[in-house]
């Protein structure tokens, strides 16, 4: 086989031949004979020092421009641990944004608004309102039974008006200054003491008020 026809396989099978040393390369992306097409284009440079990622370790959140900016590295091709590298995004939290940002209706390839990838408000504990406030105070200072319940009883009661739970109870009654405490049980009555109390009763059942006057 001579050279002529070395060349023309050469052309089939995209190497080039070195004619100094009779061997065979593969084409150079940046010669002559034309650019290589099976590489994607370089990604352009670009900076997120204007977004620093908020990072703290597991669940770490980041700032609005680095998620934009990491969703754009990845829609342009940018390998993973370039992204990774460049915006401080884990590869499953950039793949997570992106799905995000599809099911909010961003379309690729068009423009990234902040609502395609923001964190999702969230409503947090209903305020209570000031009728309950005042139900739960009435309650407790009803009595002094009431005044012993826990707070599980009384939003058992409340409940009955207003659907209340008991930490709910907890935080209004400690915002109130109110405290928990131990109940003082005191020893019940044995028969014979209750006896001795009956007996003095009926024994003083007719004393006027004169008579009260000369007790000490």
């Amino acid at each position: 086989m001579d050279q002529l026809d070395q060349l023309e396989q050469l052309e089939a099978s995209e190497l080039e031949y070195n004619s100094s040393d009779n061997s065979y390369s593969d084409y150079d992306s940046s010669s002559s004979l034309g650019a290589d097409i099976s590489s994607p284009p370089p990604s352009p440079n670009l900076s997120l020092n204007s977004e620093p990622s908020i990072s703290g370790g597991t669940g770490s959140r980041h700032s609005i421009g680095a998620r934009i900016q990491a969703l754009t590295y990845l829609e342009l091709g940018l390998p993973i641990f370039q992204i990774e590298a460049k915006t401080g995004i884990k590869k499953t939290q950039i793949y997570n944004i992106r799905k995000k940002a599809l099911l909010r209706g961003w379309i690729p390839d068009t423009i990234i608004e902040t609502y395609h990838i923001d964190d999702s408000s969230h409503s947090g504990r209903p305020i209570t309102s000031q009728e309950v406030i005042d139900l739960i105070l009435e309650t407790v200072t009803k009595n002094s039974t009431t005044r012993g319940w826990s707070c599980e009883r009384i939003a058992q009661e409340v409940s009955l008006k207003s659907k209340v739970s008991a930490s709910t109870v907890y935080r209004i009654l400690k915002k109130h200054g109110y405290s928990s405490f131990k109940r003082t049980m005191k020893p019940g009555l044995k028969l014979e003491d209750k006896a001795k109390r009956l007996k003095w009763c009926l024994d003083h059942e007719d004393w006027i008020l004169e008579d009260w006057k000369n007790v000490i």
